[in-house]
């Protein structure tokens, strides 16, 4: 059972009782804040380095895709510019072909020309 006092005419040792009880719950009271005052500072700290982690993975993930973007690109390009030199050659030399097959056909159009001229 709680012991209650009375806050008038109370007795001496009551009143000492009484006061020791509150000194210790004050101390508690303080111990428990200074706890508290502890342990907010240390999850503040956490949360301070956890930002910090995360924004320098952040950082290197966006500094990895820039690198990898370059890379790409540069790949890509170096493709385009392989297909490119290839389709080049080929249509040269499709060019080519056509040409020699025009100057044998004007070849033989300027001979059967020659030919029915001179009634040959």
């Amino acid at each position: 059972m709680a012991r209650r006092t009375r806050l008038k005419g109370a007795s001496a040792p009551e009143e000492h009782e009484n006061g020791s009880t509150l000194s210790q719950i004050r101390e508690k009271e303080l111990e428990y804040n200074g706890l508290v005052m502890v342990a907010q500072s240390e999850a503040k700290k956490r949360v301070f380095e956890a930002e910090s982690q995360a924004e320098a993975a952040f950082r290197d993930a966006e500094d990895r895709a820039a690198r990898l973007s370059v890379e790409s690109e540069t790949e890509a390009m170096a493709s385009a510019r392989a297909e490119a030199d290839s389709l080049s050659a080929a249509a040269l030399s499709q060019i080519t072909h056509m040409q020699e097959v025009a100057d044998a056909r004007r070849r033989a159009v300027v001979d059967e020309v020659v030919r029915a001229t001179l009634g040959g």
